[in-house]
């Protein structure tokens, strides 16, 4: 006989169905299936639907039980942490570390409890234990749970990611830098002029003072001068800053009496760690400075070695006018883009040591500020020797403390070009004054010219970190990031610099340049403009409407716009004639930028010091646009071909990439388009001023476009030649 295939699905059916008439029948009721006489009938007993369905369900899967184990596991695992972690010197920010991941492990627990089930049997799926307890589920309570869990990972994670970032600000603010201080601007009790200006000097000497104590990281005073009399909790300042500490303090003064009441605070706390009261006679403030800082190295546990200890004792001058007018000459020397408070800085300087001709620290300042008119601004050629003389003087007085070593650095950059030198003088400063943002943002700047980029960036973050407030920095570091060409980070620090300082025009005019430049987006620099056309001068606004107008080609526009501002951009202007065809006026905006450039060589000629690089390189390129615009081949070329030589990339990485894309404008100029081309190329390769947007847009440049070499150029490509080959340029010197 044939044999009878069998069912495999057999045994589990009849399972199933036994298990189904089980249920059909009550307790007591006789099996077979009948009802006793007179019996209600059994209905079918239907699995419970909505919410009470999976409730039931969450119970049966035993989710809650998981739970509840899962809590109280997390609870121990963060007590223990709590207790052992400060006793084995484990940071706190490793005990957020363990919440996050225990926030973020609690659905993962919750999916795998409803999928799996503990059994006699072993692990094994849910749905397996369904089938053999003889349970049917709704369909609708798996949907309902896979929903619910969704949900409940979806705000677990985002409360994880949202506690990350606030406990990242409160670790910036704090144990990551246990040892670090903000010194708020002291209280004037009396509130006078004269009380108020001693109280402020008190306040940048007291920060002076810290920054010599090497095991302290302290902020500089431009960054906590924005708290000034502002009601900001003390916890977000020090989120905002970076520090664990905050030092807040208030002067009174009678008579010749200062009085002095300091409160250090813990910014993670609000705690005061310690008050101190100092009353001294006017005379003496340099101890009160001197006792604060050594108070706060104490309770902040820092390190003070013997020479460091002496430094903050020391007295700058016995005379305390001489102070007074050192004090007011660093204030007007913060504002040293502007001319007139330099030179206003300069008087102040002299005066302090006409006072006390003893007085290191003035001379040294003295000696920064004439270096300064030097370099910046034409016509103070005359100002390099005295600069030289009061160096000699600090040098003489104090060779080893950081103010000397400052100015020092500062001659060698500004006054002769030497880098190396520089370097060495800023290096030497930063060691003297490690808390000191000035001499650290100094390393950078050397090494940017220099072409160590990366490093320059380093520095220039460090010294941010010391001074996360200062317009300054943050305009070189995007002035650094944009010769990088990383444009989006460059455009951010712009923003943060507009935050800072909404009245300084430079900012803006950066801004929305580089929207043009960078990314050739006029609709969107157009836009920027119009935002912050309310916060802008007129004259501001006439310039850059003018500049937009010129790099999307309305050069009428351009010009209209250019000579209405009183913001004359001789550049700007005898290009836009050029592009035009008013040869007239081109040569006259010309001849205006070659007589400043004139100017300022006559003015080096006449410093009888060794001439500056960077100065002649700086004339020499602009003498070239004024010859190539008023048509003198020769003299162009000569005068563009001696900036670079003058400055040569590999000697200056910053003024040289743009004297070398000076060249290159230069040539485009006098119709040379393949050596124009090859000194872009060049430029284009290294960090600089120029992009490849400004190749396409700017119409200095429109006569390179439809060469094969320009798109070569624009692809990136290499040239046949890259670099700057001086002996052949003169060689093939355009004919006149």
């Amino acid at each position: 006989p044939t044999q009878v295939q069998r069912n495999p699905f057999r045994d589990t059916i009849l399972r199933l169905d036994a298990s189904y008439e089980q249920e059909r029948v009550p307790k007591g009721a006789p099996s077979g299936g009948s009802v006793a006489r007179g019996a209600k009938p059994v209905t079918e007993e239907r699995p419970a639907k909505g919410l009470k369905g999976f409730v039931r369900e969450l119970r049966r899967r035993r989710v809650f039980r998981v739970a509840v184990v899962y809590a109280a596991g997390v609870f121990a695992v963060l007590q223990v942490a709590d207790i052992v972690f400060p006793a084995m010197g484990i940071a706190e920010a490793y005990i957020r570390v363990l919440v996050l991941f225990s926030l973020m492990g609690f659905p993962i627990t919750m999916v795998v409890a409803w999928v799996y089930d503990l059994t006699p049997a072993g692990i094994i799926r849910t749905a397996d234990a369904d089938a053999r307890e003889g349970e049917t589920v709704d369909p609708w309570v798996p949907r309902t749970a896979r929903i619910v869990l969704v949900v409940i990972t979806g705000v677990l994670v985002s409360g994880a990611g949202y506690l990350s970032w606030r406990w990242a600000g409160e670790t910036r603010g704090g144990s990551a830098s246990p040892k670090s201080v903000a010194v708020l601007p002291f209280v004037d009790v009396n509130a006078t002029d004269s009380t108020a200006f001693f109280t402020n000097g008190l306040h940048d000497d007291v920060i002076s003072q810290l920054s010599k104590v090497g095991d302290l990281f302290v902020i500089s005073r431009t960054s906590v001068m924005q708290y000034a009399g502002t009601p900001t909790p003390i916890p977000e300042i020090g989120r905002e800053l970076g520090v664990r500490t905050v030092l807040e303090g208030s002067v009174r003064q009678a008579g010749g009496i200062v009085r002095v009441d300091t409160r250090l605070i813990d910014t993670q706390t609000d705690q005061t760690l310690w008050v101190e009261s100092y009353e001294r006679d006017r005379s003496d403030v340099f101890a009160i400075q001197s006792e604060i800082a050594q108070q706060i190295a104490l309770a902040l546990e820092a390190e003070l070695s013997p020479e460091e200890a002496e430094r903050i004792r020391s007295v700058p001058t016995e005379d305390p006018a001489a102070y007074a007018a050192f004090q007011r000459g660093g204030l007007h020397m913060d504002r040293q883009e502007n001319m007139d408070d330099a030179l206003t800085g300069v008087g102040y300087f002299e005066e302090a040591v006409g006072l006390d001709p003893e007085f290191a620290a003035a001379h040294a300042r003295l000696a920064r500020a004439r270096m300064w008119l030097y370099w910046k601004w034409p016509g103070y050629g005359d100002q390099l020797p005295l600069a030289v003389e009061a160096l000699d003087r600090a040098v003489e007085l104090a060779p080893g403390e950081a103010e000397t070593q400052l100015a020092q650095g500062y001659f060698h950059l500004y006054g002769r070009g030497d880098l190396d030198r520089a370097l060495e003088h800023f290096r030497l400063a930063r060691q003297l004054r490690p808390g000191d943002a000035e001499a650290t943002a100094a390393v950078g700047l050397v090494l940017r010219r220099k072409g160590d980029w990366e490093a320059a960036v380093g520095a220039l973050e460090d010294a941010m970190a010391q001074d996360p407030r200062s317009y300054t920095l943050t305009v070189t570091m995007a002035e650094t990031l944009t010769r990088m060409r990383r444009f989006d980070e460059a455009e951010a620090y712009l923003d943060q610099a507009i935050a800072l300082a909404p009245a300084l025009r430079a900012p803006y005019r950066d801004k929305i340049l580089l929207q043009v430049t960078a990314r050739g987006d006029t609709a969107a620099a157009r836009a920027t403009l119009e935002g912050y056309a309310a916060a802008l001068d007129p004259d501001v606004t006439l310039e850059l409407e003018g500049m937009l107008a010129y790099y999307r080609g309305d050069l009428e526009a351009a010009v209209d716009r250019l000579t209405r501002t009183t913001l004359r951009n001789h550049r700007v202007l005898g290009l836009a004639y050029h592009a035009l065809g008013r040869l007239d006026l081109a040569v006259a905006q010309g001849d205006s930028l070659g007589l400043a450039a004139t100017a300022a060589l006559a003015s080096l000629e006449e410093s009888g010091i060794a001439l500056q690089p960077g100065l002649q390189a700086r004339a020499q390129s602009d003498l070239a646009l004024a010859e190539a615009l008023g048509g003198r081949r020769r003299r162009a070329f000569r005068a563009a071909l001696a900036a670079v030589e003058i400055l040569p990339l590999s000697v200056d990485a910053v003024d040289g990439a743009d004297h070398l894309a000076s060249l290159g404008l230069t040539l485009a100029l006098l119709g040379e388009h393949d050596r124009a081309l090859q000194r872009l190329d060049s430029a284009l390769a290294v960090p600089s001023s120029l992009t490849r947007a400004e190749l396409m847009m700017d119409p200095a440049y429109s006569s390179l476009r439809m060469l094969e070499g320009f798109q070569s150029v624009m692809a990136g490509g290499e040239l046949s030649l890259t670099g700057v080959d001086a002996g052949s340029a003169r060689r093939t010197a355009p004919r006149s």
